[in-house]
């Protein structure tokens, strides 16, 4: 018999703890039930109440510790076992739920409701072969058919993570088992069929699915509107043309003349008939369409149905003469049914999208598009006018359409800069005009004429980009327009995606941020449409909130983790088998996210950034940094999922052009080569500052490669490029320095030539920093310089340190070395004098101090000082009086200072020849400043 569990306390003492828990008085809570331990130490109920009150304060590991505790008595008690596993899902320790789960199911083997718990920890944690195996054992032991079905969709399951060759096994053994559900009659609902064909469609039996619903268990499942267009799906891939034809016939003329898919499906068989002319002969009593003109007669027939106001059969018209044009069909016709649909339709939204694909080719003929356009505005001036509302509106989304297809058309592109703000300050007059219509609008809704400000801020943004991003007079024009229009339609997401992205060319984070929060990001949006505000927008500056807000963002991949294996349960529980996929392939999907890892990465650079005010500390940063999930490898970047949605911005630029959100970027789209680069820079770096030298070559390899590339550019800005081949030689000079300390004379030398290619690179970077003129006073692409100037700079400390120490184990400072400098720009009272480059560090004496501040204009420094003279690294200021007494003192500044120790130095010579190591730091603290 089962060993009896320890006395636990009575309900009613334990009725205050649990209030105070549902009311979320965890410090109470956490009093009392400390407390009752006290009297009862091994009161189970009570330390998995514990454990639940330690998790939501934050305490994850004493609340396992407690969890482990109470599992290890192998509980069978529900109130035990549900609190315990309420704190194991929200860790995410699905094995521990499956665990004891199965020790209580095990115990207690004629208990459903333990098994029904244990098969679905599995389904938590993905454990297809445990969900299988306990399928079975629920069903031998209970009989259910559910838990049959559950056995046959986890070894579907299985086959699909099955490596290749083991994948049909699993499908035929679950083609087995339902053959024998079928001849046991137990496949009575239509989610029992759908697991049926969903396992003959994973085989590609495309004939025997067909056979499926043409037999006897379709009949359970006649009316579902998704085993019909299965059915028809599965007859065009075994190409019965005549079938899908009549079907679709059906379909359209019983049901809904507005199912787009039906449409389709019908003018693919129709074409398919015709091409056949053994099909477009053939005569039976089968209603089939088998020519054009019947196909015409057809859609005639629906459209002249009593008070039909839906488009399907108006738009099928379009699309019948835009596949026949291969047939001798007349051009013109297809322009003449798109002024009549637009006559018929114009007032709806929806068309303009409907028409683009129709008219589309008139955008390479601006006479003809120009005359479309023309007829498009004689329609709309025929209708006839009203002081109703209504009527109004009805017009001003017709106009508002035609300036839609002057744009899509390209009837924009030749205007030149006064003409495109003539026709900006129209479309403002025209929304103006607008206003008066949306009065009685609710604050959440749109206004009527705000497609008329997405278009001029468009055609503001055109002029922009024809001055070669110069005026940024254009973007403020484009911005003030926005703003005005957002504060009367303040839930418009169009503006406030247009405003974020131009915002952020301007150079302006926090009215960015602001919009972007009003926008109301909820959970998967963070994944698809973050983007929008998250891509390379910390370099702005404003590192904290860029950091919070990607901290926001991650939060629906913590939920992902909790939520979504909850979702698949539920598809279990309710045998909505055709669900169960779906769910398990959005967990993937956003397990795998592309912005995931992006977000990742760019929250681990603001961190080196924040954590860079001392090389110590961001040594220790490194050394302590959790790299588990930055990757690089060619295999992880291909089964990242891109789930970024970059089609939600409006956009009426013709087909074949770069779109709105394309125009909008202020860089190249943040990819999987982004991905690869950044990550290396973070893990060479982490491999270097924990003191590895296999790890470290390979990867500075693999930076320099990937840095080298000749299509970098089109997935890097070319500051960004700059620092990756930066870090890659400095990694790889500390690489080779590793090995120089043991004695290897040609690695010191190549680490040496890496420096000096790694610091002629930063300094390229400062000095074009310094000459580059930018056509913003603030724009994003100065702060991008800046910022990546800075990370430079930051990664250049810590390297550059770890190559110091790697140089100098073992060995002592000798003092009295020489510093050298190069190219240094030297301040001496209000003249400034520049330092020809040293050749290197000599052994003789440089010149004497007061010999140095007294060099006159032309007269150039040689650079050469001791260390004694107290100028730490070759820069910062400090103060000398000349030689004769009584004249004042002046000041000298040295800046971006080159410097290399001289050969008398031992241990620093890489970078600060011959100091002591407490004058190392000092120099450490003065570089820092400096930069």
């Amino acid at each position: 018999p089962p060993t009896p569990h320890p006395p636990q306390p009575h309900t009613l003492t334990l009725f205050p703890l649990l209030e105070f828990i549902d009311n979320g008085n965890y410090k109470p809570a956490l009093q009392h039930a400390n407390k009752i331990l006290k009297k009862t130490p091994d009161a189970l109920i009570v330390k998995a109440l514990k454990a639940v009150i330690l998790e939501r304060t934050g305490k994850s590991d004493e609340a396992l510790q407690l969890c482990q505790e109470v599992k290890k008595a192998q509980p069978t008690d529900e109130a035990v076992l549900q609190a315990t596993t309420t704190v194991y899902r929200e860790l995410g320790k699905h094995d521990e739920i499956v665990a004891i789960y199965e020790a209580a199911a095990k115990k207690q083997p004629q208990n459903e409701e333990f098994g029904n718990h244990w098969f679905m920890a599995m389904v938590r944690n993905g454990d297809y072969k445990g969900q299988k195996e306990a399928a079975l054992k629920l069903h031998k032991s209970f009989k259910g058919n559910k838990y049959l079905f559950w056995a046959i969709m986890s070894l579907v399951l299985q086959g699909e993570q099955a490596k290749t060759g083991l994948t049909n096994l699993f499908y035929t053994l679950a083609e087995r088992m339902m053959l024998k559900a079928v001849e046991e009659k137990r496949v009575v609902q239509t989610e029992e069929l759908r697991l049926y064909l969903l396992i003959l469609l994973a085989q590609d039996k495309h004939a025997e699915a067909l056979a499926v619903l043409e037999g006897e268990l379709v009949a359970k499942s006649s009316g579902d509107p998704e085993i019909r267009q299965m059915k028809v799906d599965l007859m065009m891939r075994n190409r019965k043309w005549v079938e899908v034809n009549t079907v679709c016939r059906k379909v359209l003329e019983k049901d809904n003349s507005d199912d787009w898919i039906s449409w389709l499906a019908y003018l693919e068989s129709l074409f398919h008939i015709t091409a056949d002319e053994a099909m477009a002969k053939a005569e039976g009593p089968v209603e089939y369409t088998r020519t054009l003109d019947e196909a015409r007669a057809f859609v005639c027939t629906l459209q002249l149905k009593p008070n039909t106001f839906k488009r399907g059969s108006f738009l099928a018209e379009l699309e019948l003469e835009l596949r026949s044009g291969d047939q001798n069909a007349d051009p013109a016709r297809l322009v003449d049914l798109a002024v009549a649909y637009f006559d018929r339709f114009g007032s709806k939204a929806a068309c303009f999208e409907d028409l683009q694909p129709y008219v589309k080719k008139l955008a390479g003929d601006k006479e003809a598009a120009r005359a479309f356009v023309a007829r498009l505005a004689f329609v709309a001036k025929l209708a006839p006018e009203t002081t109703e509302n209504s009527g109004g509106i009805r017009n001003l989304h017709k106009q508002i359409n035609i300036r839609k297809f002057e744009r899509f058309l390209g009837l924009h592109d030749d205007l030149n800069a006064a003409e495109a703000i003539k026709l900006v300050d129209v479309l403002w007059a025209e929304y103006i005009k607008a206003l008066p219509y949306g009065s009685d609008l609710e604050a959440t809704e749109r206004q009527y004429g705000d497609d008329y400000v997405i278009l001029a801020a468009h055609l503001i943004l055109d002029l922009y980009h024809r001055s070669g991003s110069t005026e940024d007079v254009h973007l403020v024009q484009a911005v003030t327009l926005l703003e005005h229009a957002l504060a009367k339609s303040k839930h418009n997401f169009q503006f406030k995606l247009l405003l974020v992205r131009l915002y952020l060319i301007l150079g302006v984070f926090n009215r960015a941020l602001d919009i972007y929060k009003t926008m109301d990001i909820k959970h998967v949006q963070h994944d698809t449409l973050s983007h929008y505000l998250t891509d390379r927008s910390h370099t702005l500056g404003f590192f904290d909130q860029a950091r919070e807000m990607l901290s926001e963002s991650l939060a629906i991949y913590r939920s992902n983790d909790v939520e979504t294996p909850e979702m698949v349960v539920k598809a279990y529980q309710f045998a909505t088998f055709s669900k169960i996929q779906e769910f398990i392939e959005f967990r993937t999907r956003l397990e795998n996210s592309l912005q995931h890892a992006l977000v990742n990465i760019t929250i681990l650079r603001l961190e080196t950034l924040k954590q860079s005010f001392t090389v110590k500390n961001a040594l220790q940063f490194y050394q302590e940094l959790d790299v588990a999930e930055i990757k690089y490898d060619d295999e992880y970047l291909k089964t990242r999922s891109d789930n970024r949605d970059f089609s939600v911005m409006l956009s009426c630029n013709p087909a074949g052009r770069p779109t709105a959100e394309e125009l909008t970027r202020i860089a190249p789209r943040v990819d999987e080569t982004w991905t690869k680069v950044f990550s290396l820079i973070i893990l060479v770096i982490k491999r270097a500052g924990g003191g590895g030298t296999t790890d470290v070559e390979p990867l500075a390899e693999a930076l320099m490669s990937a840095a080298e590339a000749e299509d970098v550019g089109e997935h890097l800005t070319s500051r960004e490029r700059q620092l990756a081949r930066f870090v890659a030689r400095l990694s790889s000079a500390y690489a080779l320095a590793k090995k120089a300390a043991t004695g290897d004379e040609a690695g010191a030398a190549k680490a040496g030539k890496l420096i000096k290619e790694a610091y002629s690179i930063l300094e390229s970077e400062a000095t074009s920093l310094a000459a580059a003129t930018y056509p913003l006073q603030f724009s994003w692409s100065r702060f991008h310089a800046y910022t990546n100037t800075l990370e430079a700079c930051n990664y250049g400390l810590i390297l550059s340190e770890l190559i110091n120490r790697s140089m100098s184990v073992g060995k002592t400072v000798k003092k009295g070395a020489l510093l050298s400098y190069r190219a240094a720009t030297v301040k001496h009272g209000a003249q400034d004098y520049s330092a020809r480059p040293a050749e290197g560090c000599k052994r003789s004496h440089g010149p004497r101090e007061d010999e140095a501040i007294h060099r006159g204009p032309g007269d150039a420094v040689d650079g050469d000082i001791r260390n004694q003279d107290r100028l730490f690294c070759g820069q910062g200021k400090y103060e000398r009086c000349p030689g004769n007494r009584g004249q004042n003192c002046v000041e000298l500044e040295l800046v971006g200072a080159e410097y290399f120790g001289g050969s008398g130095s031992a241990g620093v010579e890489g970078m600060n020849g011959g100091m002591t190591m407490k004058n190392n730091k000092k120099c450490v603290a003065a570089r820092r400043n400096q930069i």
